[in-house]
């Protein structure tokens, strides 16, 4: 083919496309790296171009078409992502995140990595490089410069410019996709890569598979424990021969490095590719189990010298004999025990164009729920699907492969199946239904509102929870009244996502708030904490709980007599989409089976302004799991609850510069809400193992505790303009979720508790009008949730303003208009609020999907034409692709005698 021509490089300043060129970053064999603001978004870029001085030859620009698909082809935390291609001379320019920090290569000019630190880098490269080979990309230039560090210390890999794509039927490397048909474009026998960091087989000039990917691996992890390359030689040539012939200076790695990492690193560095390690997982696993300690550190014993010839050639002979013997009959025993265990498979499963599993926004006030559930014998697979706009069950099942759907479940969510197969349980339109496999119409069993999970007990009791309750309630499945599975007095606040334990005297659940995973033993009614940082827990046969974090479903070993977690948790399945609230897309049978959806943490979103006719403008404020944020009374700050693994603490953003500072670091503190001149923020916070309120001032200076609540306290929701009173949320045991007036001495400490609204319902997310007069309040005594207004401080007459569900409800600066949300859509009613209130019929403001927040998932600016809210990742995002796992039990059972090794 002829050369399509050079490039001319754009200047510091020039446009392309939307995207502003601020600085170049540097440049390397194929392409120069700019810096750019996307004048859409606002957010920093790197764009990559064809170097000016190279040939744009058609071999350099599918190379670098193919680093586009590459790069397109994986979502993956570690991996650099790509936001576009766009046209740019004949070659395109390439449009990805922005990684900040400093590269391996820098941090290793500086000597090597402390052990924990080498491992941390090298479980993360690991994952990125796991993304890649399960979507059948090879990297082939894994070095220490296309790694990035950034200062979070997350890993980024970089430079996917000479990936290739792995022949479906070969499982080596192809030059195109397999989708594509194209003539390859490599010279036979070309060595292509960066020579130190070569395969055997690369440096031959070979085609490769994933264990190309592995080796170069393992020479990184080599040289992050060493300080020195494995391979590095005066000349190319001797460079080759040494990949080829020779091992690694293994007396160059630190006594401390654990016998497991040294196993690891030989596997990686073995010579011939059927001898090296087949899977970046099991050196992912290796390296996880090495950091939580489960594997065994083996350090060299410093021992005195032994100078009796022939007592010792006696001694190793003796000593060599029991070796072998004992490691003949260990590794037959071994063996038989091993081959006993199923080989775990891993597949997906495409679901129907015409009925992909609904997103997080076709949900019940736009909160994701449980979508997936497998029969216990794991022949059926359950799933919450979007059909013509409306959520319903489709049943697939496994063995053949067909789909059907189930009548009578329009608006499902959260499906579970009966302990027989032949039912499957599920909410939908504040009920609780059950539905048969084999199609006949769906039965009502109870009243369930804003249904949040359910479990069938072998003797017939159905578990859920409702309603953000602290309740779990039973149901026998014929029908009937629901009754209260929670005792008097039980405060797990929420209490999500029930699964019944086998001997069904126990369950475990979930909470929002603090993200805990608890056990509730039915005879004592005693609750305990089994474990923190994790939701949505399902128990295995193995005696292991499946939990999920973060975009993460984690195992931990469980006794399930004491309810008491039995060791550390650890990873066991990356990227599987997760909910705001909890609840994960995953299910497993009582066979082994497990199926999930990939996707990410739901909880992360970013910060968008969105005026009255729906225009957008992304904030520069991080993107990060946000929870009740409020905006200063002069609109130029922001508080929000940023939630991390840790906990959760209070931080600022600065609208006008752009940053953000910390103002709480309890990690216990959330629910935020401004004093009236935006000098100090009341907030929530369980720092000292109580629920309590504080107020910190702005500037700096003494936190002020302003109750002195032992249990039940609430979120703060409106301080009056002098400060004389606090508008509250309190939780009763009786009355559910109430409105409380604090008022306020001189010292700023409440000194009296004025209930205001406290009926059998719950009264929440209340706002008191700018004139005082008026308050606006969310209750579900209808049965469902709405918007009313009453006389306020002294409750009077109620005038419901939404009519088919309303939430969140926001009076306007200027106190002409009251703003409340329902799902993913917004409405404005105009009012007036002098003695007599009156209020309009609400219409339609914008609509989402934005995610819905614990708290208020909104704020009005003081003009009272913009709005702040939090885009989600996956609030719209369908789900059209399963992943499938069999035999998971017995990978849990080989992978927990590895361990004990």
């Amino acid at each position: 083919m002829p050369d399509i021509g050079c490039v001319a490089l754009p200047s510091i300043g020039a446009t392309l496309s939307h995207y502003r060129i601020t600085d170049k970053l540097g440049a390397g064999g194929m392409g120069v790296v700019y810096r750019a603001r996307d004048l859409r978004l606002e957010r920093d870029v790197a764009v990559k171009i064809l170097l000016q001085e190279t040939p744009a030859t058609a071999h350099s620009v599918t190379r670098f078409h193919r680093e586009a698909r590459a790069l397109a082809a994986l979502n993956h935390p570690n991996i650099a992502a790509i936001y576009g291609f766009e046209e740019f001379g004949s070659s395109g320019a390439l449009v990805m995140e922005l990684v900040e920090g400093s590269t391996l290569a820098e941090r290793l000019a500086q000597g090597p990595l402390p052990l924990k630190q080498a491992l941390t880098i090298a479980r993360q490269i690991a994952e990125a490089l796991e993304c890649a080979h399960e979507r059948g990309i090879i990297h082939r230039d894994l070095k220490p410069g296309n790694v990035k560090l950034k200062d979070d210390d997350t890993v980024k890999v970089l430079d996917f410019g000479l990936a290739r794509f792995l022949d479906p039927d070969r499982h080596t490397e192809s030059e195109e996709p397999p989708t594509t048909h194209s003539v390859s474009t490599s010279e036979p026998g070309a060595v292509v890569g960066t020579l130190a960091y070569m395969s055997p087989e690369q440096a031959r000039g070979a085609k490769g598979d994933v264990r190309t990917d592995i080796w170069a691996f393992g020479v990184v992890l080599y040289e992050m424990l060493s300080g020195q390359r494995a391979f590095h030689r005066a000349t190319s040539s001797d460079c080759i021969a040494a990949i080829i012939k020779e091992d690694p200076d293994w007396v160059a790695l630190p006594a401390h490095v654990p016998g497991a990492i040294l196993r690891l690193l030989r596997h990686c560095l073995a010579k011939e590719p059927h001898d090296r390690l087949h899977s970046i997982s099991d050196a992912r696993l290796e390296i996880e189990e090495t950091l939580e300690g489960t594997s065994a550190v083996e350090t060299p014993a410093v021992r005195r010298p032994f100078h009796h010839p022939s007592l010792m050639w006696t001694l190793v002979v003796l000593a060599t004999v029991f070796a072998v013997g004992t490691g003949v009959l260990m590794g037959w025993f071994a063996h038989r025990s091993q081959a006993a265990l199923k080989v775990s498979e891993r597949f997906s499963i495409l679901l129907p164009q015409d009925a992909p599993m609904a997103p997080a926004s076709a949900m019940p006030l736009a909160v994701g729920r449980s979508s997936l559930a497998l029969s216990p014998d794991g022949s059926h697979l359950a799933y919450v699907a979007l059909v013509k706009g409306e959520t319903v069950l489709v049943v697939r099942d496994m063995q053949r492969g067909d789909y059907h759907q189930l009548p009578g479940t329009e608006g499902a969510h959260s499906p579970f199946f009966s302990p027989d197969g032949h039912w499957v349980g599920f909410f939908a339109h504040d009920k609780l239904k059950k539905a048969s496999t084999t199609g006949d119409p769906s039965i009502t069993l109870c009243d369930a509102t804003l249904g949040f999970g359910g479990s069938w007990a072998p003797d017939g009791q159905i578990y859920f929870s409702t309603d953000y309750s602290s309740k779990i309630f039973k149901v026998d499945d014929g029908g009937g009244a629901p009754l209260t599975a929670t005792g008097k007095g039980w405060e797990m606040i929420p209490s999500m996502f029930p699964d019944v334990l086998p001997d069904g005297r126990s369950v475990l659940f979930s909470t929002q708030i603090s993200f805990l995973i608890g056990a509730l033993d039915l005879r004592s009614q005693v609750g305990t904490v089994v474990l923190r940082g994790g939701t949505f827990p399902r128990y295995l046969p193995t005696g292991h709980i499946l939990f999920a974090r973060r975009g993460t479903v984690q195992i931990v070993p469980f006794d399930v007599h004491r309810l008491r977690v039995q060791g550390p948790p650890a990873l066991f399945v990356d990227n599987v989409r997760t909910e705001r609230d909890g609840a994960a897309q995953f299910t497993v049978s009582k066979t082994g089976t497990l199926v999930f959806a990939a996707g990410s943490d739901g909880a992360v979103g970013s910060l968008v302004s969105i005026d009255r006719n729906g225009n957008q403008r992304l904030l520069q404020a991080p993107p990060g799991d946000y929870s009740a944020f409020r905006i200063s009374p002069g609109g130029t700050r922001v508080a929000i609850p940023v939630n991390t693994s840790t906990g959760a603490d209070i931080w600022l953003y600065n609208m006008i510069s752009r940053t953000t500072t910390r103002l709480t670091s309890d990690n216990q503190s959330s629910f935020p809400v401004w004093s009236p001149d935006g000098s100090a923020i009341y907030y929530m916070s369980w720092h000292d193992g109580t629920l309590n309120l504080y107020r910190k001032p702005i500037a700096g200076g003494e936190t002020l505790q302003v109750t002195h609540w032992q249990s039940s306290g609430g979120a703060p929701l409106v301080v009056s303009r002098d400060r004389k009173w606090l508008l509250t949320g309190k939780n009763s045991r009786d009355t559910r979720e109430d409105l409380t007036i604090l008022k306020l001495g001189d010292d700023g400490r409440a000194v009296e508790e004025i209930p205001f609204l406290a009926t059998n319902f719950s009264e929440c997310l209340a706002d008191v009008s700018p004139n005082g007069r008026w308050a606006a309040y969310t209750s579900d005594e209808s049965g469902g949730w709405e918007v009313y207004v009453t006389s306020f401080p002294h409750a009077g007459e109620k005038y419901r303003i939404s009519s088919a569900g309303g939430e969140e409800p926001l009076w306007s600066p200027d106190g002409r208009e009251l703003y409340f949300r329902f799902g993913t859509r917004w409405f404005v009613a105009d009012v007036t609020t002098g003695d007599r209130f009156t209020a309009g019929h609400p219409r339609e403001l914008f609509a989402g999907p934005f995610a819905n927040l614990p708290g208020y998932s909104y704020a009005v600016m003081p003009d009272g034409n913009h709005f702040l809210v939090v885009e989600g990742v996956d609030q719209s995002k369908t789900v059209t692709e399963l992943n499938v796992v069999t035999n998971i039990f017995d990978e849990i059972r080989r992978r927990t005698d590895s361990a004990q090794k």
